[in-house]
């Protein structure tokens, strides 16, 4: 759940998409990665705009934010055919929805239209993307509502806020929570302890330690009277009475009169469930489609559930028939067409079908993701693709999962990365390391962090009592107890005064300035050294 605060703004995207849905012709044109800098392509791979930049957001709405340098850290637009369109002026920016993005300039919060106009006359201390017509905005300590025409549909009155589910927003005054619609409007007048987003037209609450549900005109479909809120999954909720388990729909009702000693949450419409010591499934109506006398069972995951039976593991798909009988000593979720199973202590996979796909002759075997899983053999660490070929051999003690293209290997207790064709790209030789970031990774050596490139040579020397990682163009670092910010030459543009530091998030960090009396001072600075003030 995303919830803004007085003091902090939770604002989540992605990057690097290919399965985005686009809304404008532009849009079509996809990020790219050339020797290290971003451009973009057509559908069919032809590069159509040069990788020049540092970092870019795909295109929305005929338009792409992009940043040149991340020594010169500053956002622009381009348009379809590479023309720099809104100059780069911005120390953040989000990408265009419903015609207009979120800028930030020296810890301030904006919104411009495409041809770079600034639309709002005030400037917000935090902000959040349009969605749905309006964006969410905080004027000094207070939250608010903005439209699409530039002025306010809830002026900032409230102390926190979440984002619009169902058409409506919680919102809390001093201590009490209630619903706001989006013409501005009090739904439902805050006299909640803690509430929970609209889902399905029904909300939690919170009164008196007690958790209840509510429809859309505040009348309560479940009076406050569990102890804690339920979790819906494919509209049900499991609920305890008097230590058995039920389940009950969006209305509290019960939807299968049975009780159960134990209950799950349905995944693909069905449900395990425990009943006289012994595990079984159900389907949404509480038939049984696997009768309740197996040991243990995992939930659904591509239409198959592993099970035990005997203290053997096999699988069956949501029919409740088996397609590979118990017969292995532990099995695992499917994943991408395939599931791990161990045989004879060695670690094969098997497909949907339940038939053999990759023979068992490792140690051990995780589940597939992106195309390729993390095995073990002979002691050593490495990565398979789903034909069980190695796309990093075996040679490591230990090997984390890949994170932007590179995996951290570990030899005899020193760290070095890993690509993702197998190639050691930064041999074993760091006391300890930390996954890339802009395109660098944060190095100890001998006491000292440093950071090296990706291809393995050293972007600043060790000399760093603690870092860390690059965001937005620029990494905290102490040095002798105080915190300052360097940028990716080493430069440091940000003295090292401070006690506590955060890293970079839209455009400014949050900052410990003194501490007296066990009492810490705080603020924001923007990424030139500037205090933002109220």
């Amino acid at each position: 759940m995303q919830r803004y605060t007085g003091s902090y703004l939770f604002f989540l995207f992605f990057l690097l998409a290919a399965s985005h849905s686009y809304s404008h012709p532009g849009d079509a044109l996809l990020p790219v990665l050339k020797n290290g800098k971003y451009g973009f392509a057509a559908a069919n791979g032809k590069i159509t705009i040069e990788p020049q930049y540092d970092k870019v957001l795909p295109f929305s709405e005929g338009l792409a934010a992009v940043m040149k340098d991340f020594n010169d850290y500053r956002w622009g637009f381009i348009d379809m055919s590479g023309t720099l369109v809104i100059m780069m002026q911005y120390d953040y920016a989000e990408s265009f929805s419903n015609g207009l993005a979120l800028v930030c300039i020296e810890g301030r919060y904006n919104y411009i239209n495409p041809r770079g106009k600034i639309v709002f006359v005030d400037q917000f201390h935090e902000a959040s993307s349009f969605d749905g017509g309006v964006a969410l905005v905080k004027l000094r300590d207070k939250w608010g509502v903005v439209s699409t025409r530039g002025s306010y549909v809830v002026s900032p009155r409230f102390d926190e806020i979440d984002n619009f589910s169902d058409g409506f927003a919680s919102v809390r005054m001093k201590d009490k929570w209630g619903f706001i619609n989006k013409e501005g409007n009090f739904a439902i007048k805050p006299q909640y302890d803690f509430i929970l987003p609209f889902n399905g037209g029904i909300a939690g609450v919170q009164l008196d330690e007690k958790f209840g549900y509510i429809d859309t005109t505040g009348k309560y479909v479940l009076q406050p009277s569990l102890s804690e809120a339920l979790d819906f999954s494919e509209e049900a909720a499991i609920i305890d009475v008097n230590g058995k388990k039920k389940y009950v729909n969006t209305s509290g009702k019960a939807t299968i009169n049975a009780e159960f000693e134990e209950a799950y949450d349905f995944s693909d419409g069905i449900a395990k469930v425990q009943s006289g010591g012994k595990y079984g499934y159900i389907n949404r109506e509480g038939r049984y489609i696997y009768q309740p006398v197996l040991d243990n069972g995992s939930g659904f995951s591509e239409g198959i559930a592993a099970i035990q039976l005997n203290g053997l593991w096999g699988y069956i798909d949501t029919r409740g028939q088996t397609i590979a009988i118990p017969q292995y000593e532990y099995a695992g979720n499917c994943t991408e067409g395939l599931a791990p199973v161990q045989s004879s202590n060695k670690w094969g996979y098997i497909n949907t079908s339940g038939q053999p796909a990759i023979p068992p002759i490792f140690e051990y075997a995780n589940n597939f993701s992106g195309g390729k899983a993390k095995v073990l053999f002979n002691g050593k660490a490495g990565y398979i693709n789903k034909e069980g070929e190695y796309i990093v051999v075996p040679d490591f003690d230990q090997i984390s999962e890949f994170v932007n293209g590179y995996a951290i290997i570990k030899i005899n207790g020193k760290c070095g990365f890993v690509d993702t064709t197998g190639k050691v790209t930064s041999a074993a030789r760091f006391d300890a390391v930390d996954h890339f970031s802009e395109g660098v990774a944060k190095v100890k050596m001998n006491g000292k962090w440093g950071f090296i490139r990706q291809d393995g040579s050293m972007a600043i020397e060790p000399q760093y009592a603690e870092a860390k990682n690059f965001s937005e163009g620029l990494a905290a670092v102490n040095v002798s107890g105080k915190w300052g910010f360097i940028d990716h030459s080493g430069n440091m543009v940000i003295p090292a005064k401070f006690y506590e530091i955060d890293s970079f998030f839209k455009g400014k960090a949050l900052v410990t300035v003194d501490i007296k009396k066990n009492m810490a001072y705080i603020n924001h600075v923007t990424r030139h050294g500037k205090f933002v003030t109220n």
